[in-house]
C-alpha cells in the first residue's frame, strides 16, 4: 500500500522528457503512466528526476528586503550606536537567496535611504531622520547605478583637467587678470545634454587617428606627432569668433578701462570704505558667510577692483548692504528726501551703491557668457540689499537668476570640485549655498515655488572651519575646542529644508490627497506627524554652544542663536498656520482639510510658536538683533497669529459673558496683547533703515 501511493504521488506529474522541454504530459491518465509523446517519439518514459519545489516569487522576495532594509535603516537611525549582530546574525546581502546561501558581491539597486519614498515609513526616513542627504553623500556612487556611455561635461573655472565643452568663445578683452580664458568660454552639460554625445564623437575621432597614425607608422609613412592640435582641432573661424551683435549685447562694445573709471568715481573714500566692510563682515557675513574675510580685504587691498569690473560690483553691492548699520550721511543719496518731521531719510542708505552695481549688470548683460564667482556673489548681495525695501519681491528674481547662472557653470555638482579643500572651491560652494538660502526662505515667505528642486543638486555643505583657519600650516582645520561659527549656517539650511518641504506639502498647489507626488493617497496628518519628527531631530542637532539661552555671552554666538531659534518657530507656524479653522462669513463654505480632526488645535499650537519667539526677540532685541530679514519675517507673521488669538479669546468671553460666568480670559488677551507690544517694539526698530516695514506698521 505504501509503495502504491509513493508510485501515484510519484508519477502525478509530467516525465522527465516533457519537463525538459516544457510540454503538456498526459502519462498519469495513460496505460502503464507511458505518455503519447513519448510513445510518439519512440521513447522511454521515466519519471526518475525529482521534483524540486519552486521558489518565492521575485516580487514577493524583493518586497521583504525593501522592508527589511527600511527598518534596518530606521533602527540605525533611531540606536545608531548599537550593534544587534549579536541577536539578529550578521547582515544578509541582498540577492543572496538566489545563490543558495553564497554572499552577493554588490546589491543591483540603490539602497532604501538613496530610494524615491513609497511609504509613511519611508517619509519618516528620508526627511525626519536624513534631512541632512547632502552631507557625506557621494554623488558619484549614486548616479553610477545609472551610469550611461555618456560623460558629463565639466568646467574648467572650477576643476581643471576634465574634458570640456566649450560654447561660445568670449572676447579676450573680457577675460579679467588672475582668471582662465576656457574657464570664461565653458558650460556645464549632463548626461541627457546633446552636447555631451559631441564630446563622445570627439574622444572616438582621437582613438581613430591615434590608430590609424600607429599603423602607417609601422608602415613607414610620415605622419605628423600625435601631440600636434591640428590633428584633432580643425576648427572654422567663422563659427568660433564672437559675432558683433554678441559683443554690443554682453557690453563689450564698452571697453574695460573705461567702464572701470566711471565706476571707481562713485567709491566711497577709504576710511568709509573700511568702516563699511567692517560693519558688513559684523552684521552681515556672520549670518550669511558669502564672503572669506582675509581673501577679501587682500583683494580690496591689491585693488582688483581696478582690473575686474565684476569685483568691482561684489565691493558696490557689499557697500549698499553695509550702508544700513552705517550713521555716516555719505551713505545716503546726493539728494536725499527728507523725512516728514524733517530729518534725513535713513531708508535710502545704500541707494546710491546699489545703483552702480546694478549699472554694471545692465551693461555686462553675461546672458551668453559663463558667469564668474564674483558675479554670482553680487546676485547674493543685490537679493540681500533688496529685500530691505518696498521691492523686496525683487530679490527672488535675483537669486533665481544667480541659481541658473550657478548651475550653467555646474557650481551645483560636486564632481566639479577638487577632493582637497581650497579657497577657491570653498568660496564656489559659498557662492551656491548661499543662493539655495535664499531661494528656500525666500520663496517660503512669498509663497512662490523655489527655483532649485533637492533632487537637482548634489554639493557637499560648506567646511565647517572659520576664516581665520582656512590658511597657514594646517589649512582648513578648525582647532580643537574652538566653536566654529560656520556650523550655524549648515543649522539653517538642514532648517529651510525643512521649510521647503513644508511648502510643498501642505502648500502644495495640487490635491493635498497627493501631496508628495509619487507618494499616492497620503494623508494629511502623516506628513504634519513626519514634519514635526523632523523640527525635532532638527532640534537635537544643534550643537551646545548655539541652542538658546538667555546668558550666551557671546555676541555673534548669541545672535546666531537668535537667528535659528525664531526661525525654528517660524517653520512651526507655517506647518500649522494652513489648518486654522476659517473664519464664518456669508460665502460659500469651505470644504475643511482632509484627514484633519475638527478639534486639530492648529491656532493653539501657532500661538505657542510664536509667544517662545517673543520671548527670544525681547532678549535679543535688547543686545540688537542682527539677522534683521528673519526678525522681519517672524514678527510680521508672529504678531498675525496673536491677534487672531486676540479675537478668539474674545469671541470666547463675550460667550461667557452671555452665560453669566466669570471671564477667566481677560490675563490671557492682556498677555497676548503684550506678545504683539513685542514684536511692534521691534518692527518699529527696524523700520527706520527697512523701507519694508513701514507698511506692516
Amino acid at each position: 500500500m505504501l509503495s502504491s501511493a509513493s508510485r501515484t504521488r510519484k508519477t502525478d506529474r509530467a516525465c522527465d522528457a516533457c519537463r525538459r522541454r516544457k510540454t503538456k504530459c498526459d502519462g498519469p491518465k495513460m496505460q502503464d503512466n507511458v505518455c503519447s509523446n513519448c510513445l510518439n517519439t519512440h521513447k522511454s518514459c521515466t519519471y526518475l528526476h525529482a521534483s524540486t519545489p519552486r521558489g518565492p516569487p521575485k516580487a514577493y522576495v524583493t518586497g521583504l528586503e525593501d522592508r527589511l532594509e527600511q527598518l534596518e535603516e530606521l533602527l540605525k537611525q533611531v540606536r545608531p550606536d548599537a550593534d544587534f549582530t549579536a541577536e539578529l546574525g550578521p547582515p544578509i546581502p541582498r540577492g543572496s537567496w538566489k545563490e543558495d546561501g553564497t554572499p552577493v558581491a554588490s546589491s543591483s539597486r540603490p539602497r532604501a535611504k538613496d530610494a524615491a519614498p513609497a511609504s509613511s515609513l519611508r517619509l519618516s526616513t528620508r526627511l525626519a531622520l536624513n534631512y541632512a542627504r547632502h552631507e557625506g553623500s557621494d554623488s558619484d556612487s549614486s548616479s553610477d547605478d545609472f551610469a550611461t556611455s555618456d560623460s558629463e561635461g565639466r568646467t574648467e573655472g572650477l576643476k581643471s583637467g576634465e574634458n570640456l565643452i566649450v560654447w561660445p568663445p568670449r572676447p579676450s578683452s573680457a577675460v579679467q587678470e588672475n582668471t582662465n580664458t576656457a574657464a570664461h568660454n565653458t558650460r556645464f552639460h549632463g548626461k541627457s545634454s546633446l552636447g555631451s554625445l559631441i564630446e563622445m564623437t570627439r574622444l572616438y575621432k582621437e582613438l581613430h587617428i591615434s590608430e590609424t597614425r600607429r599603423g602607417e607608422s609601422e608602415d613607414g609613412s610620415n605622419m605628423p606627432k600625435a601631440a600636434d592640435p591640428a590633428i584633432y582641432f580643425k576648427r572654422r573661424p567663422e563659427f568660433w569668433h564672437p559675432q558683433p551683435w554678441e559683443l554690443r549685447w554682453e557690453g563689450f562694445d564698452v571697453a574695460d578701462d573705461q567702464l572701470s573709471i566711471s565706476v571707481l568715481d562713485e567709491f566711497p573714500s577709504p576710511p568709509l570704505a573700511a568702516q563699511l566692510i567692517d560693519l558688513y563682515f559684523i552684521h552681515c557675513n556672520s549670518q550669511l558667510p558669502l564672503l572669506h574675510r582675509p581673501t577679501f580685504e587682500r583683494q580690496f587691498r591689491d585693488q582688483l577692483h581696478h582690473r575686474n569690473i565684476w569685483f568691482s560690483c561684489v565691493c558696490l553691492s557689499l557697500f549698499a548692504v553695509a550702508s544700513r548699520w552705517c550713521d555716516d550721511p555719505l551713505v545716503l543719496p546726493r539728494k536725499c528726501k527728507r523725512t516728514s518731521s524733517g530729518g534725513l531719510d535713513w531708508t535710502c542708505a545704500g541707494w546710491h551703491y546699489h545703483n552702480i552695481a546694478m549699472g554694471i549688470h545692465r551693461v555686462r548683460q553675461s546672458m551668453i557668457y559663463a558667469a564668474t564667482l564674483e558675479e554670482l556673489q553680487s546676485f547674493t548681495l543685490l537679493a540681500m540689499f533688496v529685500r530691505g525695501t518696498v521691492n523686496h519681491s525683487a530679490g527672488w528674481i535675483f537669486v533665481s537668476l544667480g541659481l541658473r547662472k550657478a548651475q550653467d557653470v555646474g557650481a551645483h555638482r560636486k564632481k566639479l570640485y577638487h577632493n582637497k579643500p581650497s579657497v577657491n572651491d570653498e568660496l564656489w560652494k559659498r557662492a551656491f549655498w548661499c543662493l539655495v538660502a535664499y531661494d528656500r526662505m525666500g520663496s517660503a515667505i512669498l509663497g512662490r515655488p523655489c527655483a532649485l528642486g533637492e533632487d537637482d543638486f548634489d554639493l557637499d555643505p560648506c567646511l565647517e572651519v572659520d576664516d581665520e583657519f582656512w590658511e597657514g600650516d594646517h589649512p582648513f582645520r578648525q582647532p580643537p575646542g574652538i566653536p566654529c561659527r560656520l556650523t550655524y549656517f549648515n543649522s539653517w539650511l538642514r532648517l529651510a529644508q525643512i521649510v521647503t518641504f513644508t511648502v510643498k506639502t501642505i502648500y502644495s498647489v495640487h490635491n493635498p490627497r497627493a501631496l508628495l507626488g509619487r507618494i499616492a493617497k497620503v494623508r494629511t496628518d502623516e506628513v504634519i506627524s513626519q514634519l514635526t519628527l523632523a523640527l525635532q531631530d532638527w532640534r537635537r542637532s544643534v550643537p551646545e554652544y548655539l541652542r538658546w539661552s538667555n546668558h550666551i555671552e557671546d555676541e555673534e554666538l548669541s545672535n546666531q542663536s537668535a537667528s535659528l531659534y525664531t526661525t525654528y518657530y517660524l517653520a512651526e507656524m507655517l506647518m500649522y498656520r494652513a489648518f486654522i479653522p476659517p473664519v464664518a462669513s456669508p460665502s460659500p463654505q469651505v470644504s475643511p482639510v482632509p484627514h484633519i480632526n475638527a478639534s486639530f488645535p492648529a491656532l493653539a499650537y501657532c500661538i505657542n510658536a510664536a509667544r517662545s519667539s517673543a520671548r527670544i526677540i525681547e532678549v535679543q532685541g535688547a543686545r540688537g538683533f542682527t539677522n534683521t530679514p528673519v526678525l522681519i519675517a517672524v514678527s510680521q507673521l508672529s504678531a498675525a497669529i496673536l491677534t487672531l488669538g486676540v479675537w478668539d479669546a474674545k469671541a470666547k468671553q463675550e460667550q461667557e459673558f452671555a452665560e453669566d460666568i466669570k471671564p477667566p480670559l481677560a490675563h490671557t488677551i492682556a498677555s497676548l496683547m503684550d506678545d504683539i507690544g513685542v514684536f511692534i517694539r521691534a518692527l518699529e526698530l527696524a523700520e527706520p533703515r527697512w523701507e519694508n516695514v513701514a507698511h506692516l506698521l
